[in-house]
């Protein structure tokens, strides 16, 4: 009896093992048939269909140990068509590899179509390499579930000239990633993906290699970025001549990175960054050089009718220390003041002219900042006043001109900050004329404090020409109204009430750093997810609020 119960148990262990492998094979048939594996560079030893009991073990590029698939290798080796859902019953891989990286023209031997999401399932996944290939659509936040990986590289590789440049997988890197805590190397470089640069992937302690480089994103580079202690790259540039526009759009004050070793090779290039946070960083920055054209402004009148030429002060913001900055001014390229310490240049003095700044920093010698050209010339209108007026909730505008030539009219812009302008509405101009005009205009919904501005616009033949001009801004203030923010200590949001509608908000660390600018959502909110514990102040137009993070 003791001598058949343990040959019931034997035969027992031999139909559970079996029906592993033969699982393991079937995602493998599977495989086969959805990567075109008649065509495979190799596929010695693969019997497809086959039969059941059939062992794959030893197929080409696969590698089983105690009788279950634990790798599988097919590099480089033609394979196309896409990854089926099945690959997800290989429960015991721990090394999957399709990169295809060799400098050879094969139009059809890339894998393409979507990552599948049961790769998901495979958590005993150590090693996953699709590198090179051509997938379309988003990356699967299922991958986030692979707790053992420790090696993920998604990038594409442009093989030659007749290849497109970039990949094809698109949207956000999912959050979930960060819960990959024993990954030592991300690679999603040269893909299509955009959004904001999750936070989470901070969290990633052990991660020695992580390059998002020519990727699509925004927003800023995550605090949390600064406690990758083990890091020996981090590349985000972003390589203009391979994209449709020059500049990445990565920017804003780049976050305290002294939790980074000295040692790591970190490039930022080719964004959309000033010197704000650079100077700080700067022993841990290797390279940061073209960064994109800096927005010139004028905040005062920059152009009138009259022939003694224009009136008014043109500025950029390049970030840093302004004493530590160097601003030189053209005119009509060539060069007419140097200033040190001083952003303001005062373009009465000089005349109607095209306008630009080239600004250095004597901490970040390694990057130049270029504004964008101010075109300062005679406007075609001759505007007496433009003023404004708070009524309970919405504020009346009005101007007055004493000739117009070719106007077409008035576009009305409000902003929040002085900078980011919009559109709101337009008024017919009255063409040709030498009589007093007068104009009105009600914004319904102003913020608490809101700047205003005129793009008076130019016509010929009764058609908008393209050539346009802006008045001076001025300031519209509604009558204060108590507002809370809470709640106070917060974790990742705030709320705040008492808003009209969306509010411009600015929040500064204890040393007076911006480390964020948003607006409200329409309920108030406000996201707090990226700032670290510590002591902030919020600034909402003229109100100024101390609050506590404290996770």
């Amino acid at each position: 009896m003791k001598y058949f119960l343990l040959a019931i148990a034997s035969f027992f262990s031999f139909e559970v093992f079996s029906q592993s492998l033969e699982g393991d094979r079937l995602a493998l048939v599977a495989l086969y048939n959805a990567t075109n594996g008649a065509n495979w560079w190799s596929n010695t030893g693969w019997v497809v269909p086959g039969l059941p009991g059939d062992n794959p073990c030893g197929w080409y590029g696969v590698t089983c140990t105690s009788g279950r698939v634990t790798e599988l290798d097919l590099s480089n080796n033609s394979i196309s068509g896409y990854l089926p859902a099945e690959i997800g019953g290989l429960s015991e891989l721990k090394s999957l590899k399709t990169k295809f990286d060799q400098d050879i023209a094969i139009p059809d031997g890339l894998l393409g179509g979507a990552i599948p999401a049961q790769l998901g399932n495979l958590t005993k996944l150590e090693h996953l390499d699709l590198s090179g290939n051509h997938f379309t659509g988003s990356i699967p936040s299922s991958i986030g579930n692979l707790f053992q990986l420790s090696y993920l590289d998604l990038r594409f590789i442009a093989i030659d000239s007749g290849f497109d440049p970039y990949g094809k997988l698109i949207g956000s890197i999912p959050s979930e990633f960060g819960n990959l805590v024993n990954l030592k190397h991300l690679d999603l470089s040269s893909q299509n993906l955009s959004g904001n640069i999750p936070p989470e992937l901070g969290n990633l302690g052990n991660l020695e290699f992580l390059d998002l480089a020519n990727n699509n994103f925004s927003g800023n580079i995550p605090s949390s970025f600064g406690s990758l202690s083990k890091l020996t790259v981090l590349d985000i540039r972003y390589d203009g001549w391979l994209r449709e526009t020059e500049f990445g759009k990565l920017g804003g004050t780049i976050p305290n990175l002294s939790g980074m070793p000295v040692s790591a090779n970190v490039n930022i290039s080719n964004n959309s960054f000033t010197f704000a946070g650079i100077e700080a960083n700067i022993s841990r920055l290797d390279y940061y050089s073209n960064q994109a054209l800096l927005p010139m402004q004028g905040v005062f009148p920059l152009s009138t009718s009259g022939s003694s030429g224009p009136g008014g002060v043109l500025f950029v913001e390049a970030g840093g220390t302004v004493a530590n900055n160097t601003y030189k001014w053209y005119r009509n390229n060539s060069l007419i003041e140097t200033n040190v310490g001083d952003k303001f240049f005062n373009a009465e003095i000089w005349g109607f002219g095209i306008y630009k700044v080239v600004v250095t920093n004597s901490i970040a010698t390694g990057l130049t900042l270029t504004s964008a050209t101010y075109n300062v010339t005679a406007l075609p209108v001759t505007l007496v006043y433009f003023q404004g007026k708070q009524d309970t909730g919405k504020n009346h505008l009005t101007w007055k001109t004493t000739s117009e030539t070719n106007n077409a009219g008035f576009e009305i812009e409000k902003s929040a900050d002085a900078r980011t302008f919009e559109k709101i509405g337009f008024v017919d101009g009255n063409g040709d004329t030498e009589e007093d005009r007068i104009y009105h205009f009600t914004d319904l919904q102003p913020h608490r404090i809101t700047y205003y501005r005129l793009k008076q616009l130019d016509r010929a033949a009764d058609r908008y020409n393209g050539e346009f001009e802006y008045s001076k801004i001025i300031m519209v203030k509604q009558a204060a109204v108590e507002i809370s923010i809470y709640p106070n200590p917060a974790q990742n949001q705030l709320t705040i009430s008492g808003l009209r509608n969306c509010e411009y908000v600015s929040i500064f660390s204890q040393n007076g750093i911006l480390v964020s600018k948003q607006f409200t959502d329409a309920k108030g909110n406000v996201e707090m997810e990226s700032l670290t514990n510590g002591i902030y102040t919020i600034k909402i137009g003229d109100k100024i609020k101390k609050i506590v993070i404290q996770r």
